[in-house]
């Protein structure tokens, strides 16, 4: 469930990140990752999104980002990273 999400969060939400860091990983996602990634990953948002799935997302972002995260800081940083992810440069 959630592949690119997951993969998101394992290869640039690291523990190493301090917490505006973490705000700005999908920058980096960006910069690094080719287009179709990039559109898997917004397509993942927009489903947890519309499905308000914010406690899966919770619980991913827990166990592959190593965060603990509030449900409503998880749907802040969700609809954060889906807004970088539509108005990319």
């Amino acid at each position: 469930m959630y592949k690119e999400f997951q993969y998101f969060l394992t290869s640039y939400c690291t523990l190493s990140l301090d917490q505006d860091d973490f705000w700005s990983a999908i920058q980096l996602f960006i910069d690094g990752e080719d287009a179709e990634i990039q559109h898997q990953l917004q397509v993942e948002l927009t489903q947890i999104i519309n499905g308000e799935q914010y406690k899966t997302a919770q619980n991913l972002i827990e166990e592959f980002g190593s965060r603990a995260l509030s449900v409503s800081e998880t749907k802040e940083w969700i609809l954060h990273n889906d807004q970088q992810l539509k108005h990319k440069k």
